[in-house]
């Protein structure tokens, strides 16, 4: 079997993923929360930390927390995730404008 190698574009399901994982805090929770298993959330994790070439969590024994690097860049996927809900997208119809929720 072939290895496919993956490429420097970042993977909005992996985006999707560490967002899940950076408000959990487990891979289970968000494995939960995305209706998949705690494996496909720490193999996204680890392609999207490989693709951006750096550490986004520290792994305790309670869980994951973003690194002091990531914490100042937390609110752009968030918002990005929270634009993308249905719930805000309906308020943005309804409002008439592009609402960031989160």
């Amino acid at each position: 079997m072939a290895v496919q190698k993956r490429s420097s574009i970042l993977d909005w399901e992996d985006l999707r993923v560490f967002v899940a994982l950076a408000r959990a805090g487990s891979l289970s929770a968000a494995a939960r929360m995305l209706k998949v298993s705690h494996a496909t959330v720490g193999r996204r994790m680890a392609a999207l930390e490989e693709t951006l070439g750096r550490s986004l969590f520290d792994r305790r024994a309670d869980g994951y927390v973003l690194t002091a690097e990531e914490r100042p860049c937390w609110t752009w996927p968030r918002g990005w995730m929270s634009a993308r809900s249905p719930s805000c997208a309906a308020r943005a119809r309804r409002s008439g404008s592009q609402a960031r929720c989160g």
